[in-house]
């Protein structure tokens, strides 16, 4: 109930003229990282429906934060703090997950802007070979019916011993993983795809 009431009311006190302001100050008075995942106008299956930020936005954002931001590289934000410079008013970029968007979307407008970034790819993931434990989660609900995604979170309780609910069957597998040991996270996803009906990762 109270995550749901800051969820409705944060935004609108926000974005009150007086407390934009102030925070808009404040911030910039320590150095900000940022960072993105799926930025783009079609959001693939194997990506939280709803969620990304779309071309548009993420045009918007680069150009609000280079006019209130010195926008830097992780590299020089490292050397300024090794030589005891201030990173006041300095704000840097950064991807997550290594989505090819970062090549086709976020490249192109920071190269317009002549801004810079840091990619964190990971090679595991190139041309798909395998998946994220949550991409994959994400593309089994965008694809599989409710009565084979009910099947898979039954057969991985009953293999890996998970505990199970009625609520947890209601909530359907991402949901459900919240509840996961990170340290199994990986497993658990990779056994869940190979229950689907979905092809086999190369």
């Amino acid at each position: 109930m109270l995550k749901n009431l800051i969820n409705i009311f944060s935004p609108m006190l926000i974005s009150m003229s007086p407390i934009k302001k102030y925070l808009e100050a404040y911030s910039r008075k320590s150095f900000r990282i940022l960072y993105y995942h799926y930025v783009g106008n079609n959001v693939p299956d194997y990506y939280f429906k709803g969620k990304g930020i779309t071309h548009s936005e993420f045009l918007r954002q680069v150009e609000y934060f280079r006019n209130r931001y010195e926008i830097i590289s992780l590299k020089d934000a490292i050397e300024r703090t090794e030589e005891k410079q201030s990173l006041q008013n300095c704000l840097t970029i950064t991807t997550d997950d290594g989505f090819s968007s970062n090549y086709h979307t976020i490249a192109p407008i920071l190269d317009e802007f002549n801004l810079t970034a840091e990619f964190f790819i990971t090679t595991n993931f190139i041309n798909n070979a395998d998946l994220m434990w949550r991409n994959k989660l994400c593309a089994i609900t965008n694809n599989c019916d409710s009565s084979e995604i009910k099947s898979i979170m039954i057969e991985l309780s009953r293999i890996y011993d998970i505990p199970q609910s009625k609520n947890n069957i209601q909530g359907g597998l991402i949901n459900w993983s919240n509840s996961w040991d990170m340290n199994y996270k990986d497993r658990f996803a990779k056994k869940a795809w190979d229950l689907s009906s979905l092809e086999p990762l190369d």
